[in-house]
């Protein structure tokens, strides 16, 4: 009888253990997006990340090892647009040196800003865009996430 009440009671409470050990997820960051024409077929896709408080996201750049995880922005292919030049990151980057990491890592806290110019090659084109991003704080990192952009251009 008493195994039988125990057991219970372990079934019973084994669900609340796993609402202690939950992680959050991609509230940490919060994306925004918009187009700015610059020239007859040239737009800047301009990309803004808000972190929560005490959290931060990594750079662009490459990291040795990709440990932590950068920043990544992946185009779809497509006949209709290209890239021009390389990403540009908002100037309030942080350099530190991470003796845990053993490595100079490059980041942002608060927001971050990135800029991708695009070029159409047609009249119109549909661009696809993915953010591949991973946010950390003192105490952890939450699994890499992606944002996901999509939008219409024409000339």
């Amino acid at each position: 009888m008493r195994i039988t009440l125990i057991i219970t009671l372990l079934c019973c409470l084994l669900p609340l253990a796993g609402k202690t050990q939950h992680v959050p997820g991609n509230t940490t960051a919060s994306w925004k997006y918009e187009w700015k024409k610059v020239s007859a077929d040239e737009f800047d896709l301009v990309i803004t990340c808000t972190l929560q408080e005490g959290y931060h996201i990594y750079s662009t750049q490459e990291v040795k090892d990709q440990i932590p995880i950068a920043t990544t922005i992946t185009f779809e292919k497509s006949a209709g647009y290209q890239t021009e030049g390389g990403i540009s990151e908002s100037n309030n980057r942080i350099e530190r040196y991470d003796s845990t990491a053993e490595m100079t890592l490059l980041f942002f806290e608060k927001t971050a800003t990135f800029t991708q110019r695009i070029k159409l090659l047609q009249d119109q084109a549909v661009v696809k865009a993915t953010v591949n991003y991973m946010t950390c704080n003192n105490r952890m990192c939450i699994p890499p996430s992606d944002e996901i952009i999509t939008a219409e251009l024409k000339k």
